[in-house]
C-alpha cells in the first residue's frame, strides 16, 4: 500500500499505471448524465464536464488531479499525462495504452475517476443517486517532534489540506478542523510534554468530510497551524526548525509513599515519569477511595498502613504493558479528602487530615428565595423551609466555632451565579445548598438525596447524606453527580442536599413541623462536623424518629 497510516519514515516514490485499475471497466455506455465532483472539500468548477456513465464517474483527469494538489505535465498534445502527487507518487497515463479505458476528447484525456483517485491516494465517497463524486485526502500518518517545552504534531496527508484552529475552555483544549480529510479510524495518543496532555482525532463530519484533531491542554498555550505540501503541523511553543523526533511514552508510576498516623491523618504520594491525568471517587461496600490513571502504567503491589489511621492500605492494580492503572484505598475513617498534582503534573498527593470544625469557613445557601418560591405543594413553599433550616444550621455551626456565611438570611432572590461566587471570594472550606425536592406529580417519589459535581466534593455529599438519613430516618436515595450551577462554579467542596419531597404527602406533613426542620439542621451540622473531624467507618444507625411516616408503597427512584 502506498499510503499505509503507520509508514512515516520513507518517502513514497512509486511509478504506477492505471492498467490494473481499469481492466474490469465496462465499455463507455450510451447512457450518460451530468455529475459533480468535490476534490479535497472543493467543488470542481471547470468547464470540462464530469459525468456518470453506466454507474461510473468519468471526468477530465488533468484538471481534477491538479485540484487534488498533484503536478501534471501534459505531453503529446494532451494524450499523455505525467502526474506526481504531493507524496511523490508518480502516475503515467496515455490514450491508447493497452487495457486502459480512456477517452481523448477536445485535447483532454478523460477517464474513470474512482480508480484514478485511488491511485493518487484519495479516499472516495460516491453517491450515484445524487450524481456526486467526492475525493478526500487521506491521513497517511502522524509524527511528533519537539521536547518538554515545544511540540510539533505533524500530519502527513495524501494531498494538501487546510486547517482552522479554535480555542475552547472548561477544560482547556485546541481544536483543528481539516476539511476534505477523511480518516480511516478515530484515535488518541498521550503526549505529556509542552503543556499538552494528549492528541485526539476523529471524523467530525462525513459529508462534506471534516477531520477534527484536539489537543487537550494542561495549561493555556498558543497553538498555530502550519500547512505544508504533504499536510501540515500543529505547533505548540517556540519549536526549533531542527526539532528532533519525539516518541510519546505513557507515564509510569515510579514511586508510592504511604504514610498514616493513628486516628489523625493519612498521606499518599505518587511519583510518575510524566504528567498524568486522573479521576477519583468514593466507593462503598466497603468504603474506599479509588484513584484512576487511565494512561499510566505500573506494577501491581499492596502497601499496608497503620491499623488506626484513616487509610487501611493502598493497592495498585495494573496490567503489565497496558495503560490503565488504579489505586484502591480502603478507609477506616470518612473525612475530608483532597487530591492534587504539583505544577509538573508528575507528583500526585492524596491527603486525609482530621481537623477541628472551629475556624472553618462555611457558606450555607438556602435555595430559591424572593420571586423564586422553589417547589410548592399544598401550601408549602420550598424557599421558606430552606431558609429556616439554613439559618438554624448556621447558628449551630457558629456555636461550634465555624465561620459561617449565608447567601441569604431573609426572603430575597439571589442569582445563581452569585451564590458560588460568594464561596469563591471567601475561600470557603465548604459550600452547602439546602433544598427540598418535588417530582411535579404528587406521591411519585420520596426520600433523601444529595448531589455533588467535582470529585473533591463527593465525600462532603456522602457525609451530609449519611447524617440526614440517620437523623431523619428517610429512604436513602444516595448521592448523585450533577452539574448544578451552584456545584461547579466554585473551587470549594460543594454539595446540594434534598431533605425530603414536598409533594409526597407524608414527607410534606413532616416538613411542616418545626421539629423536623430543627432535626434537619442538627443532621447537617453533624455531617459537616464529620467532614472535618472524621467519622469512623461503621454502618450508619438510622434514627427511628420519623420512620413511622415511611410509605409502604414501592416506587421507582428518580433517574
Amino acid at each position: 500500500m502506498w499510503w499505509v497510516l503507520d509508514d512515516l519514515k520513507r518517502p513514497l516514490r512509486l511509478a504506477v499505471t492505471l492498467a490494473v485499475l481499469v481492466l474490469a471497466l465496462a465499455p463507455v455506455a450510451a447512457q450518460t448524465k451530468p455529475a459533480r465532483a468535490v476534490i479535497r472539500g472543493q467543488a470542481y468548477a471547470g468547464s470540462l464536464p464530469v459525468s456518470l456513465r453506466d454507474g461510473q464517474f468519468w471526468g477530465p483527469l488533468a484538471p481534477l488531479a491538479r485540484l487534488f494538489g498533484a503536478q501534471v505535465q501534459e505531453q503529446a498534445g494532451g494524450r499523455r499525462l505525467e502526474i506526481v502527487t504531493p507524496t511523490g507518487l508518480q502516475v503515467a497515463l496515455a490514450a491508447g495504452d493497452p487495457g486502459q479505458r480512456l477517452a481523448f476528447t477536445g485535447q483532454t484525456l478523460f477517464g474513470p475517476l474512482a480508480g484514478f483517485f485511488e491511485a493518487l491516494g484519495a479516499r472516495l465517497q460516491q453517491d450515484r443517486g445524487e450524481g456526486v463524486f467526492i475525493a478526500n485526502a487521506a491521513l497517511r500518518g502522524i509524527q511528533y517532534v519537539g521536547n518538554e517545552q515545544a511540540l510539533g504534531v505533524v500530519l502527513n496527508t495524501s494531498a494538501p489540506v487546510t486547517g482552522k484552529v479554535t480555542y475552547l475552555t472548561e477544560p482547556d483544549r485546541v481544536c483543528l478542523d481539516v476539511p476534505g480529510l477523511q480518516l480511516d479510524h478515530d484515535g488518541a495518543q498521550y503526549l505529556g510534554v509542552a503543556g499538552v496532555w494528549r492528541l485526539r482525532w476523529s471524523q467530525y463530519q462525513s459529508r462534506p468530510a471534516i477531520a477534527r484533531f484536539v489537543l487537550d491542554l494542561r495549561e493555556p498555550r498558543e497553538v498555530r497551524w502550519e500547512p505544508t505540501a504533504q499536510g501540515g503541523r500543529l505547533v505548540v511553543g517556540e519549536l526549533p526548525a531542527d526539532a528532533p523526533p519525539f516518541v510519546p511514552q505513557p507515564p509510569r508510576l515510579e514511586k508510592l509513599d504511604l504514610r498514616t498516623e493513628p486516628g489523625q491523618s493519612g498521606t499518599l504520594k505518587l511519583q510518575f515519569s510524566g504528567p498524568v491525568e486522573y479521576t477519583w471517587q468514593m466507593a462503598r461496600t466497603p468504603y474506599r477511595l479509588v484513584l484512576s490513571f487511565p494512561e499510566a502504567v505500573g506494577a501491581a503491589e499492596t502497601r499496608g498502613a497503620e491499623p488506626d489511621g484513616p487509610l487501611q492500605s493502598a493497592t495498585v492494580v495494573a496490567t503489565p504493558g497496558k495503560p490503565g492503572l488504579t489505586i484502591s484505598l480502603p478507609l477506616n475513617w470518612l473525612l475530608r479528602s483532597q487530591l492534587a498534582a504539583d505544577a509538573s503534573g508528575r507528583e500526585v498527593t492524596l491527603t486525609l487530615r482530621r481537623e477541628s470544625l472551629a475556624g472553618k469557613r462555611i457558606v450555607i445557601d438556602p435555595g430559591h428565595g424572593g420571586k423564586d418560591p422553589g417547589a410548592q405543594a399544598r401550601g408549602l413553599n420550598e424557599k421558606d423551609i430552606n431558609l429556616e433550616v439554613a439559618v438554624d444550621l448556621a447558628a449551630r455551626l457558629q456555636q461550634a466555632g465555624a465561620l459561617v456565611t449565608l447567601t441569604r438570611d431573609r426572603d430575597v432572590f439571589v442569582p445563581l451565579t452569585d451564590r458560588p461566587a460568594l464561596a469563591t471570594g471567601l475561600h470557603a472550606d465548604a459550600f452547602v445548598a439546602v433544598h427540598c425536592n418535588a417530582m411535579g406529580h404528587p406521591n411519585s417519589n420520596y426520600g433523601t438525596e444529595s448531589y455533588y459535581y467535582t470529585e473533591q466534593s463527593q465525600v462532603l455529599a456522602l457525609l451530609l447524606q449519611r447524617a440526614l438519613v440517620q437523623g431523619l430516618g428517610r429512604r436513602d436515595n444516595w448521592v448523585r453527580q450533577h452539574r448544578y450551577a451552584v456545584l461547579w462554579r466554585s473551587p470549594a467542596p460543594c454539595a446540594l442536599v434534598e431533605l425530603m419531597y414536598l409533594d409526597w404527602d407524608a414527607e410534606g406533613d413532616l416538613l411542616r413541623t418545626p421539629a423536623t426542620r430543627q432535626l434537619a439542621a442538627d443532621s447537617l451540622a453533624a455531617g459537616l462536623r464529620g467532614y472535618f473531624e472524621g467519622v469512623p467507618v461503621t454502618p450508619p444507625t438510622v434514627a427511628p424518629a420519623l420512620a413511622a411516616a415511611t410509605p409502604t408503597t414501592a416506587v421507582s427512584e428518580r433517574k
